[in-house]
């Protein structure tokens, strides 16, 4: 009964994971735009520009159920499944392999795939992530002639010099957006539990916590400690 009343008065909108879900797939959005007009320019092959077509399309039906809270599961699950087994096995297959970014990609997709996952059995994806990360590696020696770089040396380097960037950012920046609201989240649980709900007067816990501050102050500094304690007592008659 506990668990049923704590989830049905569940505010998501203030859950974290729900605010770096909805953020994360206009980010995608965005750059799978500019990938796809990268990979135009450059005359990539048509694989990889279809690739980042769909991609963007997916994000944004993602984006509008997750909008609608009762639907917000559904979304999150099918993206963390599509993530896992389509996306990061087919775009390195498509791609020159461990000379394209996809490794950063993948390493990202780890990070960003742990922070979503919300029950203990949705770490399998980033777990599953992890594996598929190192067969992918083998498939170069298994398929040697699969794998082809179609960019000179130079331009492969800035390339990925532009990905790792983009990558490192990307993941400083969810590491700092989750840390800031944990900060957040904890300022006002402890808030909450020094004053009063109704009145939002201090509460006996922030008068011990306060004295005992107090007095450790005067300790380690050497003066004196004082307190005057003034009741409002009450007449009472019978």
């Amino acid at each position: 009964m506990k668990n049923k009343l704590s989830s049905h008065h569940y505010d998501l909108e203030k859950d974290i994971r729900y605010t770096l879900f909805n953020r994360f797939l206009l980010v995608v959005i965005f750059l799978a735009g500019i990938i796809m007009l990268v990979n135009l320019y450059n005359k990539r092959p048509v694989i990889n520009v279809i690739t980042s077509i769909v991609i963007m399309l997916f994000c944004a039906v993602w984006l509008i159920l997750s909008k609608r809270l009762e639907l917000y599961s559904i979304a999150r699950i099918s993206f963390m499944a599509v993530m896992t087994f389509l996306y990061i096995p087919f775009g390195y297959w498509t791609s020159p392999g461990s000379y394209s970014a996809m490794m950063y990609i993948t390493l990202f997709s780890i990070i960003f795939l742990s922070f979503t996952a919300v029950n203990s059995w949705e770490y399998c994806f980033p777990v599953f992530v992890c594996i598929e990360a190192v067969l992918m590696l083998h498939t170069e020696i298994w398929f040697p002639d699969h794998y082809y770089v179609y960019t000179d040396p130079a331009y492969r380097i800035f390339d990925l010099s532009v990905n790792f960037t983009i990558v490192s950012v990307a993941v400083i920046l969810i590491i700092h957006y989750v840390m800031k609201q944990y900060s957040a989240h904890s300022k006002d649980l402890y808030l909450a539990s020094i004053t009063d709900s109704l009145t939002g007067l201090y509460n006996r816990r922030y008068f011990t916590e306060f004295i005992h501050a107090e007095y450790n102050r005067a300790t380690r500094t050497g003066q004196h400690f004082s307190m005057i304690l003034l009741l409002d007592m009450v007449a009472m008659s019978s």
